[in-house]
């Protein structure tokens, strides 16, 4: 049901904002933040595939008269606004989600292929993705050791 043809009556929005100055008093001695706040709901309120652009306006005014006990700020109305939609000016990647956190093969490295040794010294571990980051990498672990010396030395300046 996205509205694509007709887009939010600028008006209509500022008076349904200006509204809100009952409910928070900050909109009342501020007019910028009424116009900003129209702005950014304008921008926000996109439509989507199953609300149009007014019944997200309508339902974002009415969240904020009931969750909010004073004015917030800006990031704080999309917040709100992404609790219940996703920001259309946001890609539809942002948020894929990670899954669950990979088991870890290697106890020794934690999977990073190399571990300091007694003497902090950076050293190969005998892991298998280790072994295959030694083939494709060969002098990672020298230039880790090269970059921890030249540390330690600007250290002791």
């Amino acid at each position: 049901m996205a509205d694509t043809e007709s887009l939010l009556d600028p008006a209509m929005v500022y008076s349904l904002v200006a509204e809100l100055k009952g409910v928070f008093p900050k909109l009342r001695d501020h007019p910028a933040l009424v116009r900003s706040t129209t702005l950014e709901i304008i921008d926000l309120c996109q439509g989507d595939k199953n609300w149009t652009r007014e019944q997200q306006l309508h339902w974002l005014l009415d969240a904020m008269r009931r969750k909010w006990r004073r004015w917030q700020s800006i990031p704080a109305i999309v917040e709100l606004f992404e609790t219940r939609f996703r920001d259309p000016r946001k890609p539809a990647t942002t948020y894929p989600g990670l899954g669950p956190k990979p088991s870890i093969d290697c106890e020794r490295c934690s999977d990073n292929t190399h571990f300091q040794n007694e003497s902090r010294e950076i050293v190969w571990c005998s892991c298998e993705a280790a072994i295959r980051m030694r083939a494709q990498c060969p002098d990672y672990v020298d230039m880790l050791n090269r970059i921890n010396k030249m540390r330690a030395s600007s250290k002791k300046k």
